[in-house]
């Protein structure tokens, strides 16, 4: 679990913490803590605010720290992901901080680096305990695969697009597929079957960007027998099992044949996604959801959230993701602790704070919000 995550210099942020370590003033939803030695860890963030406020680039930066440590380099792509509010800013460092638990233990990780000139300066790796053990400290490169704590970042850190993802399951699993259509009739969508048609790894990369491609290729070589590859992009959805490539297609109930998924509606194929991500949880891991309602009605969105909380509840997991969906601003839901805001500076840089910052005389909070007593709301 991530107890702790503060970025410097990147994107929207110019400097942005959030903590997850339960409040002691509150005595509401328990199950949504997680004890861990002396710490009370939340499962649960929800990150609100308006379009442009910053949510999503505080996931991108748990997103970008991922990428830079598995890959153990800076990838042009992430050259002007400096804090741009200031041009100044990309002679600056931009630092990663992240506190977290694997297997018991607790990890305080950081890493100092220069996206303008793609360059790392410093890392190091501490274990907590009653006081800060230094691992190591390391300048000019990552060494973070050596230890134990890599695994945080390769097997328990999950991180979900609100545009497309690429996730490994056992689709071609005709249980699994079952699986999946009991979820998408949980969520109203009247799929009754699906078909897999054979495709090709070349139509799969027409709807991927050119700097994707090596990235699939060596997904595709790590899979083991048992694993399928589910590319959901938005306009299609394929599976790749076995160096085999099929694409879905879906019966709808009142149909007596199959449609193409690019068919689908943008909900539908966001439900998929969903789905995928619901029954893929496993125990221990931070699951982090860009926009976990796009393209979903609001009631809809609230039903695939309660399925969320109820299975990352059960297997100790966590859950963070952004939303528009104000109808979760509810005690019903979440904790004041576990609800977060951003917005805009004066200078467009991302402030974020929390909901338990609040010393308001009411738990009315989508009214308070609406009120506009929370701020991060549009304009």
């Amino acid at each position: 679990m991530i107890l702790y995550f503060k970025v410097t210099n990147f994107k929207s942020i110019k400097e942005t913490e959030i903590s997850f370590i339960s409040s002691n003033s509150l005595n509401t939803h328990l199950d949504h803590i997680y004890h861990l030695n002396k710490f009370n860890i939340n499962k649960f963030g929800v990150l609100f605010g308006p379009n442009g406020s910053g949510k999503s680039n505080l996931i991108k930066a748990l997103s970008t720290l991922k990428d830079i440590v598995l890959h153990k380099n800076i990838d042009e792509k992430y050259k002007y992901s400096f804090n741009k509010n200031d041009l100044n800013n990309k002679d600056l460092d931009s630092i990663f901080n992240i506190i977290f638990s694997l297997e018991d233990k607790i990890y305080e990780y950081k890493l100092t680096l220069n996206f303008f000139n793609l360059k790392l300066i410093k890392e190091e790796l501490n274990e907590i305990k009653d006081d800060i053990y230094n691992i190591y400290s390391v300048n000019n490169e990552i060494k973070l695969d050596n230890y134990e704590a890599y695994k945080f970042f390769k097997e328990h850190l999950i991180i979900y697009s609100a545009r497309y993802n690429v996730i490994k399951t056992n689709l071609f699993n005709k249980r699994e597929i079952n699986k999946l259509l009991t979820y998408l009739n949980l969520f109203q969508t009247k799929i009754i079957d699906i078909n897999l048609v054979n495709s090709s790894k070349k139509e799969v990369k027409n709807y991927l960007p050119p700097y994707f491609y090596k990235t699939l290729d060596k997904m595709i070589n790590s899979l083991n027998k048992d694993e399928t590859l589910s590319i959901n992009i938005g306009f299609n959805f394929f599976l790749i099992h076995n160096k085999k490539v099929k694409k879905i297609t879906n019966k709808h109930a009142k149909l007596d044949y199959f449609i193409e998924y690019q068919e689908e509606s943008d909900g539908i194929s966001r439900l998929f996604s969903l789905c995928l991500m619901l029954f893929n949880i496993k125990k221990d891991n931070v699951i982090l959801i860009d926009e976990i309602d796009k393209s979903l009605h609001q009631k809809l969105s609230i039903l695939v959230t309660k399925y969320f909380i109820n299975e990352v509840s059960k297997l100790n997991s966590q859950l963070i993701f952004s939303s528009h969906n104000t109808l979760l601003l509810d005690k019903e839901y979440f904790k004041e602790d576990e609800i977060y805001f951003l917005e805009k500076s004066k200078l467009e840089n991302s402030k974020l704070y929390s909901l338990i910052d609040f010393e308001l005389d009411n738990n009315e909070y989508l009214k308070n919000y609406q009120e506009g007593r929370y701020g991060a709301i549009p304009k």
